[in-house]
Parts: structure tokens; sequence; C-alpha cells
């Protein structure tokens, strides 16, 4: 009988402790709630505190993860609705606040969960409870290390920490500080973005050249070029500088080099770039022969002949010198050896003494070989003492005249470098 009574007050005592131990969530959260999610929100921010004799104090704040360094500390996250949890390597939560805890081993700051983190209660009189209930009462209990218990972040110990760490008002203040610094930040960024959007006017370009191809006249060369660049992380304007580069001018005819290509210039009202440019050649696509073709029927002026994009274009001029009406249907175009023919699919009638206007013509890849050669006769790369070399072009016309067939062929030696001037 007296072993009967003596565990009933073992059980009493047992479930008396555990009920003061209870928490009242309702009376400790205020601005703040205290729950353990496994999937932090993407923003927030880090809170490093740490025990020192029995009083709580806030190490470091970070938008970044911040770790566990000694036994005495606790790392928290806290949401931008100041839902405040620990940040655990290893958790098994059964709901916002409790969890099951596997492992009673403690001390290792490798593995920082909730079995040694100093915010927590772990239910021990609910276990011993439980098992006094359930078995046969022995005289002693086992010693399973594996054997799991029940836990929960204590709210009492979370109010003592924010309150002692002061760390709600401290996040505050960092906010405000992040907030003044990006603000210095933005404003200091816009100042840069827009000293480089107006780099353009500040740059005066006076390049220096060294014209190796004799037919410099004193064309604009080059265009200047400010990529986008990214705001520096420095408010000192003694230390930003700006990227800008030299290119060739849109549609330039000359091939050359410009040393320096890149600079670096640091932050002043107005600067001078003086690249050097050697040019080495100038692309010509169009000749300009200055004479005529011409029998006693048809007279034939040639405007202009140029390559460009893959195409040959061909401007000419037709003239009837003759008393009847004169029919051209077919025409061959002679660049030394190489021979470009087209045939009209609509023949060009001319009455009496007349002329047409200028006529352009344009040659499409015919025999691959002489194709190619004609458009490179054409389209060269030349200096000036190079120039002189002779370019023989040539006219042959098919045209009816009072339906009798006739063929007008001539060729002329020309200079290339007078045709093209």
């Amino acid at each position: 009988m007296p072993k009967q009574f003596t565990l009933t007050l073992i059980i009493l005592f047992s479930l008396t402790l555990t009920a003061c131990g209870l928490l009242q969530p309702d009376d400790k959260v205020a601005n703040y709630r205290v729950s353990y999610r496994s999937q932090l929100e993407p923003q927030g921010y880090y809170a490093q505190v740490a025990l020192n004799d029995h009083t709580w104090q806030l190490q470091q704040i970070s938008e970044q993860p911040l770790a566990v360094e000694k036994a005495n500390q606790e790392v928290l996250f806290i949401s931008p609705d100041y839902r405040i949890q620990p940040v655990y390597q290893s958790a098994e939560f059964t709901n916002a606040t409790e969890f099951v805890c596997r492992d009673l081993k403690t001390g290792k700051l490798a593995n920082y969960m909730p079995c040694n983190s100093q915010l927590v209660v772990l239910n021990t009189g609910f276990r011993l409870t439980k098992a006094l209930l359930e078995k046969t009462v022995t005289l002693g209990l086992s010693n399973d290390e594996n054997h799991s218990t029940t836990g929960e972040l204590d709210l009492d110990k979370f109010a003592i920490m924010i309150q002692q760490s002061q760390l709600l008002q401290k996040i505050q203040d960092y906010q405000r500080q992040q907030s003044a610094l990006q603000q210095q930040k933005n404003e200091s960024c816009q100042r840069y973005l827009d000293h480089l959007a107006s780099l353009s006017d500040r740059i005066k370009l006076q390049a220096q050249i060294q014209d190796n191809s004799g037919f410099y006249q004193n064309e604009n060369l080059l265009r200047l070029i400010v990529p986008s660049q990214d705001c520096p992380e420095t408010s000192d304007k003694n230390k930003w500088h700006y990227q800008v580069k030299l290119a060739p001018a849109y549609f330039t005819a000359f091939e050359f080099t410009i040393h320096p290509e890149r600079y670096e210039l640091p932050h002043q009202p107005d600067y001078l770039i003086q690249p050097v440019l050697t040019i080495h050649y100038k692309t010509f696509q169009r000749l300009y022969p200055s004479k005529s073709f011409a029998d006693d029927n048809l007279a034939i002026g040639m405007k202009e002949i140029n390559a460009h994009s893959g195409r040959i274009r061909f401007q000419i001029q037709f003239t009837n010198q003759s008393n009847h009406y004169l029919t051209i249907e077919s025409i061959s175009l002679y660049l030394n050896q190489a021979i470009l023919t087209q045939t009209f699919t609509q023949t060009i009638t001319l009455p009496p003494h007349s002329k047409t206007g200028v006529q352009e013509l344009m040659f499409e890849q015919q025999s691959q070989a002489d194709y190619q050669i004609a458009y490179h006769l054409i389209q060269r790369k030349t200096t000036l003492n190079q120039s002189n070399i002779s370019l023989d072009i040539g006219l042959s016309v098919q045209y009816k005249l009072d339906n009798d067939y006739q063929t007008l062929y001539q060729k002329q030696t020309f200079i290339y470098g007078e045709l093209v001037q």
C-alpha cells in the first residue's frame, strides 16, 4: 500500500511541473511572432546573438546567412513582418514551434539544431509521465540514447533574448542605416550615369593621321563608342572611371589601324583624346568611265559601274542617232577578260534622234569565274601608288534597226586611278 501512494505522488509531481512549464504565446508575442519554417522568406535579416553572463547580446546583423561559431551563440532569421525563428542546420519540427529531437548529444557546433539550442525547452516531463502510465513501473529507466524526445521553442526565452539584446530596435536601426546608405548609393550612381550619358559631348577627338593610301582628304574616319557601364561601388568621384573605345566611322572606305583603341578616363569636366590613325588602303566600289561608245546609229554614255553587297550595277544612257526606230535587246559589259551579259525581258525602243534617261542595269552572278573577276576589278583596295594599273572596259550591244539586227562592240583602256577620282 505505501508503494502505491508513493507512485501516485510521483505522477502528480510530474504533471505539475509540466503544466507550470507550458507557455502562453499570446502573452509573449506583441510586435513579433516566433515560428519555425523549413523554407525562409526570400527577404529578411540574419542576427547572431550570444548569451554572456546570463545576458543576451546582439553581435551582428546581416542580409546574408550567418553561422554559429561558439556554443553560447544562436542565429536567428527575422522576416520583413517580424516573424522570428532560429536558423538550425537540421530540425524535425511537427508544427510551427514543436520538434522531435532524436540526437541528444550536444556541444557539436558543426550541427546547430534544436537539441543543442539555448532557446528551446525539452519536454522530458511529458516523456517520463507517458512512460510511467503506459509501462510497468521499474526501479530503473532505459539508457537508450537514440530514444526520441519532443521539445518546443521557448517563447519565454525568446522574449528575454529579444528584450536584452534589443533585437527589434536594432533591426529597425539597421534598416534605417541601410536605407540611408542605399539612398546615398542611388544618388551617387545617378551622378555617375549622368556624367556617362554626356561623355561623348565632353570628349574632343583630335586624331593624328598617317596616310599611306594617298587618298585621304580630311574625311571623318572615327566614331566614339561609350558602352553601358555599371555604377561604381564607391561614391568618391576621384575613383570613378569611364570606359570608351574608338571604331571606324560607318561606311568609311578606308582601312586603318587605331592606337590606342580603348581609353579609361577619370572623372573630369572635359577630355582630349589624340589617337594615331595609320591609313593603309582605300577601298573603291565605283568606277566613273569618262568616254562614250558609239557607231553611226547608237551612242552609249557610260555613267557609273559599282560593285556593292554582292551585286554589280551599271548606269548607262542610250541615244538613237539614226533616222529609224531602234530597239535594244541585249548588252554585255567587258572588264578585262570577264564578260557579263544581260538580255532584256522588255526591250528598249527609241524613236529616231531620241535618248533614254539614265538606265541602271544589275548583273546577278552568271559565270562564277567571270562574275568574281569583274567584281574584284571594280571593288578593290588600293593606294595612290598602286592605282596606275590599266583596266580594259568594253561594251557590246545587240540592237535592231528596221528589223535589221546589228551589233555595237567597242573596248577602251583606262587607268584605274582616273576611274575612281
